[in-house]
């Protein structure tokens, strides 16, 4: 569940390619390296993290037990404590989660706010302005939090990532069967708003059958 699940972050990271420069012919290669990495490339990145979480995991299990073994924080004092002395274990360990809370933080407020402005712009022909699902975004994960999401994980990624799988492999079948096998749509994808449905009944119907 875990593993699939990060599958729908290929098209969180794709989204930050809408700020990269043209490319020519001297910043070829930097821009084909730079549109792989963070795109289909981040799986690899994300491959690498969750093998060494596993490790650290394992490699602390049995100092802390299987409940806490998971938890980032035991995981850094427990690679750190072998590297460096005591009394700075704890606070870079604070300093690394607290870090990567922010990024994973400012990230899911972007992307979410934009996936939330967009939809309901399209469906209610309305804009709110984007603050307002940035609310919603923080409304969503207190709430989770407060749920103690973390001891139901599992459940939610498994979730998470079946309909994941099912929105990529019905973008892929689009791409790949009514694009040019069957030359159902344009080969070029269409971003304009005003030649787009508000709701496109296809893919809905698809993602949730796949799903």
């Amino acid at each position: 569940g875990v593993c699939l699940s990060l599958i729908a972050q290929i098209g969180e990271q794709i989204d930050y390619l809408r700020f990269m420069p043209p490319r020519t012919e001297k910043n070829r290669r930097a821009w084909w390296t730079a549109v792989v990495m963070a795109g289909p490339g981040w799986v690899v990145l994300g491959a690498l993290k969750q093998a060494i979480g596993v490790f650290l995991a394992v490699y602390i299990l049995s100092g802390v037990g299987p409940a806490a073994a998971t938890e980032p924080i035991q995981q850094f004092r427990g690679a750190f404590e072998a590297m460096m002395p005591s009394w700075l274990v704890v606070p870079l360990a604070v300093v690394l989660v607290v870090i990567s809370q922010i990024k994973i933080n400012v990230t899911n407020a972007y992307s979410g706010s934009l996936a939330w402005t967009n939809s309901f712009t399209r469906v209610t022909r309305r804009y709110p302005g984007r603050m307002v699902f940035v609310l919603v975004n923080l409304g969503f994960a207190l709430a989770l939090m407060e749920a103690d999401m973390f001891s139901f994980l599992n459940d939610i990624l498994s979730f998470y990532s079946n309909c994941a799988i099912a929105w990529v492999v019905t973008v892929a079948t689009d791409i790949m069967v009514n694009k040019y096998v069957l030359k159902l749509s344009p080969l070029q994808p269409e971003f304009r708003r005003g030649m787009l449905y508000a709701v496109n009944p296809v893919g809905v119907v698809s993602f949730v059958a796949a799903s």
